[in-house]
């Protein structure tokens, strides 16, 4: 198994972010948000909300890349403290996931973030508690199996 904490970490990354993108993809299919976390991804590298392809592969790998750095800042802030309340602190870093990419296309006033409904941040709230708590037993899994700890 994986044997180095920055790829268990992005992997594990990678991995919530997958998940998180399939949720974010189901309620964006179904009408429940108009946003999806490709959406962001897209909006954050290409400053617009495009349709097409093209636009939705720039948004996926972005969108991949960032839970991959998300995974190994998690991984290594785990390491940094005790496996004490583990889930509550998954639960403080799912606040962090939430906040922080909500908080830069507000401040740099990107498309789609200036317009977003309370029950859409709500619903990202939801996709970053899912992506954390995935990534969270991921690296659990992956550090059971491996000489990481």
């Amino acid at each position: 198994m994986v044997k180095d904490r920055l790829v268990a970490g992005a992997l594990a990354g990678i991995i919530g972010g997958t998940v998180q993108y399939i949720y974010g993809s189901i309620i964006k299919a179904i009408g429940i948000s108009g946003i999806a976390f490709k959406d962001f991804g897209e909006i954050i590298i290409l400053s617009k909300d495009l349709k097409g392809l093209l636009s939705s592969i720039v948004g996926l790998i972005a969108h991949l890349t960032l839970a991959a750095l998300f995974g190994v800042v998690f991984a290594f802030l785990i390491q940094q403290t005790s496996r004490n309340y583990f889930w509550v602190k998954t639960v403080g870093f799912s606040l962090a996931v939430w906040f922080f990419p909500l908080a830069v296309g507000t401040i740099f006033k990107l498309p789609r973030f200036s317009t977003m409904k309370p029950h859409e941040s709500l619903l990202i709230l939801l996709g970053a508690l899912i992506y954390s708590f995935v990534t969270a037993y991921v690296l659990s899994l992956i550090e059971s199996r491996s000489d990481l700890i």
